[in-house]
Formats: C-alpha cells, structure tokens, sequence
C-alpha cells in the first residue's frame, strides 16, 4: 500500500478517522471505552486490508500490462513504483522490473536489477523468488550471447527446483519455464533437434499473449532453420501484428527482410 501514495494517504484518513469517530464520543460523555476501542481497532485492521487489496488489485494491472505485450507501459509503472518500495518490496519489484527490460530487448538493464537483488530467505517465497531471478539471469546471459554462464544459470535453476518445498508458488509453472529455456538455450546453440515440435505443442496451451508471441517467434526461428521459409512467414507476421512494443518485433520485422532478400 506504502507504493501508491493516494492510497497510503486515503487508508490514514479513513483508518484514523473511523477510529476518532468511535473513540471520542465516549470519551466526552465519559462512558467506558473499552468496546468503542476494540471496533476502533478492528476499524484501523479492516481498513487497512482493505487498502492493502487496492494495492495488489493496482499491481496486477501492471502485471498486465506485461502480459498484453504493453512493455513500455509497464516498465513506467514499476520505475513509478521503485523509489518508493521499502527494501522488502524493492527485491519483488526489481524482480518484475527485470523482466519487462528482457521483454522490452534491454537485457543489460536487466541483469544490473538482477545483480543488486539481495539473498533470499530459506522459505516458500524466497524459494520462488530465487527460481525467478536465476531464470531470469540465464535469459539476460543467453540473450547476450554468452551461453555458458546462461548453462551455469539453468544448471542452478534446476538443482533449485528440485529442492523447492512441494509447495513453493507457481512449482508447476517455474518447471515448464526450465523445460522452455532449456529448448531455447539448445537453439542458441544451433541444435535445433525437437524444437517445432516442442513449440507447436506448447503454443496451443499459452495463456498469455506475451507467451504466443514468444512461442511464434521460436517457431519462425525453427522453420528458418528447417527451411520452410512460408512457415516461417506466418509466424514473424503473428508476431509483428501482436508483439506490441516487445524486442520481438524488431527481431520479426529483419527476420522478415531476410527472408525476403533470399
């Protein structure tokens, strides 16, 4: 809540004022106060969760923003949001911050949030707080090109899955991004053996926008390499039509001309 100062301001006002509204009455007509105080009270925690639940409803917006492919927008959001986190909430934002700079194709940017990130504690949380940094700094190091420290990453990150409480958030979901980077890194590589069908498997299934643009954009770069140059075409133009302001329509828009050169 500490983030949004309109509703840090508001939750005071209302918080306080509630409270005041119970407890002065009695005090000025000198009644007993303790069942005034205990609403008070009560008053000041409803309150409280209530404009906690604005915030996260505020922040998932955001969260979004990212997934509709709107990167700028989001990236402004979290910048916004930044200099006013605590050091809790600064480690999650950096977090998020860092995968929109991937997205937007700023992977240095990334990984300086990446690397000023503090250790995480030994629990449920810090356990998928550190999936989601290792994943994200293997996706920075492949990005740049340095494939060995992106294999050093996934390495870790796989070892960290497996020691991950049965019940560390999103489980299920950080082990299909492992099988995704693991393809992907095996591309950069040049081994392409299994990739389409890989990603012809896993698109019908994307939630998110950001997801199919994604898996099209893997299937382009795969059909290139298989020499289906039509397939190819079909998905860089999914992605140009719906990649918004991602690094992936660059990418698709001089995969395109290529294509055409030849």
């Amino acid at each position: 809540m500490r983030l949004y100062r309109d509703l840090h301001v508001v939750y005071y006002i209302v918080a306080l004022g509630g409270a005041f509204a119970l407890l002065l009455p009695p005090v000025f007509q000198d009644r007993n106060i303790l069942l005034p105080a205990l609403l008070a009270f009560l008053w000041i925690i409803l309150s409280a969760l209530v404009f906690q639940r604005l915030a996260i409803k505020r922040l998932n917006k955001l969260m979004t923003l990212l997934e509709e492919c709107r990167i700028k927008e989001y990236i402004e959001g979290y910048e916004k949001l930044l200099p006013r986190a605590g050091r809790k909430s600064s480690a999650a934002l950096k977090l998020n911050l860092s995968a929109g700079y991937i997205e937007l194709g700023h992977p240095k940017r990334a990984l300086e949030l990446l690397e000023s990130l503090p250790a995480f504690p030994e629990s449920r949380s810090g356990a998928a707080s550190r999936l989601c940094r290792d994943n994200n700094l293997a996706v920075c190091h492949r990005m740049l090109g340095d494939l060995d420290a992106a294999e050093r990453l996934m390495e870790l990150f796989r070892a960290e899955l497996a020691d991950a409480p049965a019940k560390t958030p999103q489980r299920s979901q950080f082990a299909a991004i492992g099988d995704t980077q693991a393809v992907l890194l095996s591309m950069a590589r040049g081994n392409f053996d299994g990739a389409a069908a890989f990603f012809e498997k896993k698109l019908p299934e994307d939630a998110t926008l950001r997801s199919r643009v994604a898996d099209h954009y893997a299937l382009a770069w795969a059909s290139t390499q298989a020499g289906e140059p039509e397939q190819a075409k079909r998905h860089l133009e999914y992605v140009l039509a719906h990649g918004g302001d991602t690094w992936y329509v660059s990418a698709a828009r001089e995969r395109l001309r290529r294509l055409r050169v030849k």
